[in-house]
């Protein structure tokens, strides 16, 4: 029986849990304001580049020099080193060992600022090597050469930015760390819009592009240090890499890595078959500028709640809290889904129309526009996935941990060898379109609807993972009604759309198919 004294105890947690959810929804929409304006400012950017560019010629060298040192920055820095971070030293924080903490957060700025230093010079010096595999990119290797020389200092930049970030983030301070990438790109559209008319040969336009690159990292960086000077604990010179604390972070940051890298691992698999095997002064800048509309809806909807929401998640995991871990996670996933479906949809039907808008003018033509409207149309197909960012097992102790990515990292494999039954044999030409095609990570849908819903289904997304299937086979057919021409007639499929993630045309007619009809219709409620 309940008395009266204990009315105040039940009352308190459902209060502390009501102004949590408030705190969290406002910072949902600081960090959410500060994304979007991100990607507005990331978006203007990529129109600044076109015009001044285009995605013919020269600025292919370009495109490919910054996929190694992109590559590089997103398996060992920024975002990856961050989500191992955050777990660890939230969970200290929780336990009241904040001078440990402390010491931990560190021993992993000045080890970053070593390790990455190190692989950085490295680096600097075999770029001949590293960029070979992919041929003549822009029909002009040296330049490739230097411009990823120029442009290696920002995977060091950003392993710092990394453990800034994940401070931040751990004392729920968002707006800073969403407010340096709108310096990051503000920074880069100043350096091409003042100094590039200047400029007449492209060669030195693309070093100046390169180095205002760098310059806003750096930017991007520093920018956050103020507040990180507020909080009650300082980064201090040290190196207890002994800390059990330190080799959880870094144990951790194998299954971050491979669910937050894979996306970069297939844009540089992409770019190298582009550059390789079709065409080296087109198809990677073609490829990388689709790419970029592609990630625009992700960047604003789903890392915006995952961002908020994972040091929520971490701090229910150290608490025990599953039952609040999976209310949490719910929410996030729900809340991603709602907003990227209808997202990849429209990216699908309005593809070219977006791309015109966006990108031609200067030195972007209406041909330019074609073959980047076929890219983003097999892009878009894979949107939904992201719905996954929201459960990555980011948590040490969280449910699935690890599956997710050893997956991706099987059906990539499993992918690269092409489609069944066709020639493997890389020298004939018929056999490029079909290693292409499927070479992406088609397992970001696939392997969830194989392994997810049962690990998951006590946290309530075995009912997204069915909606997820359904919308998929929608998307799919959606997909296919693009691509037909007028009075019914199907398009040819040019070497764009073969060459870019999952190929729409491909995943259309797989999903499309009456089996796959009948399975979907199967699950439905």
């Amino acid at each position: 029986m309940t008395t009266p004294e204990d009315a105040p105890e039940l009352v308190k947690p459902a209060l502390d849990a009501r102004s949590h959810g408030r705190r969290l929804a406002r910072s949902t929409a600081v960090f959410s304001l500060a994304t979007g304006l991100s990607r507005v400012l990331g978006l203007v950017r990529e129109m600044v580049s076109a015009y001044y560019f285009g995605v013919t010629g020269l600025i292919n060298a370009f495109t490919v020099a910054f996929q190694i040192p992109n590559l590089v920055r997103a398996l060992l820095a920024d975002a990856a080193l961050s989500g191992a971070f955050v777990p660890v030293f939230n969970e200290m924080l929780e336990r009241g060992e904040k001078q440990r903490a402390w010491r931990v957060a560190s021993t992993l700025f000045w080890l970053m600022l070593l390790g990455l230093g190190a692989i950085t010079a490295i680096f600097i010096l075999l770029a001949p090597l590293l960029l070979r595999p992919f041929g003549n990119p822009g029909g002009d290797f040296d330049l490739a050469v230097g411009l990823a020389r120029v442009l290696f200092p920002i995977v060091v930049l950003l392993g710092l930015s990394g453990i800034v970030v994940g401070i931040l983030n751990t004392y729920e301070h968002f707006a800073a760390p969403a407010l340096a990438p709108v310096a990051w790109n503000l920074v880069i559209i100043l350096g091409l819009v003042l100094r590039v008319p200047r400029i007449e040969s492209e060669g030195a336009e693309l070093y100046l592009y390169a180095g205002v690159v760098v310059a806003g990292t750096l930017v991007q960086l520093l920018l956050p240090v103020p507040w990180l000077r507020r909080l009650d604990g300082r980064l201090t010179v040290a190196l207890d890499w002994r800390d059990p604390a330190v080799r959880r972070v870094f144990a951790l940051m194998l299954p971050v890595t491979l669910t937050i890298g894979l996306i970069n691992v297939n844009l540089v698999v992409d770019t190298l078959f582009a550059s390789r095997l079709l065409d080296p002064e087109l198809a990677p800048a073609s490829i990388n500028a689709a790419f970029r509309l592609y990630m625009l809806p992700q960047g604003m909807f789903a890392v915006a709640v995952a961002a908020v929401l994972f040091p929520t998640l971490s701090r229910l995991v150290a608490r025990g809290d599953e039952p609040g871990f999976g209310r949490a996670l719910d929410a996030g996933i729900r809340q991603i889904a709602f907003l990227l479906v209808p997202a990849g949809l429209v990216s699908i039907v309005l593809a070219e129309p977006i791309v015109r808008l966006v990108y031609q003018r200067g030195e972007f033509t209406a041909a330019d526009t074609t073959v980047v409207a076929q890219c983003l149309q097999a892009f878009s197909d894979e949107l939904d996935p992201y719905i996954g960012r929201a459960r990555q097992p980011r948590a040490e102790r969280g449910p699935g941990r690890g599956l997710l990515q050893l997956r991706h990292l099987g059906d990539s494999a499993r992918d690269v060898g092409g489609e069944p039954g066709r020639d493997r044999n890389p020298a004939r030409a018929d056999a490029a379109p079909g290693r292409l095609r499927r070479l992406p990570l088609d397992g970001y849908c696939g392997s969830a609807d194989r392994g997810c819903g049962s690990r998951l289904g006590r946290l309530g997304a075995r009912r997204l993972v069915r909606a997820r299937r359904v919308a998929r086979t929608r998307a799919g057919c959606a997909d296919r009604v693009a691509r037909r021409g007028v009075g019914g007639r199907r398009t040819r499929v040019p070497w764009s759309s073969q060459s870019a993630p999952s190929s729409g045309a491909g995943r259309a007619a797989t999903v499309a198919s009456p089996a796959r009809r009948r399975r979907t219709r199967a699950l439905r409620p």
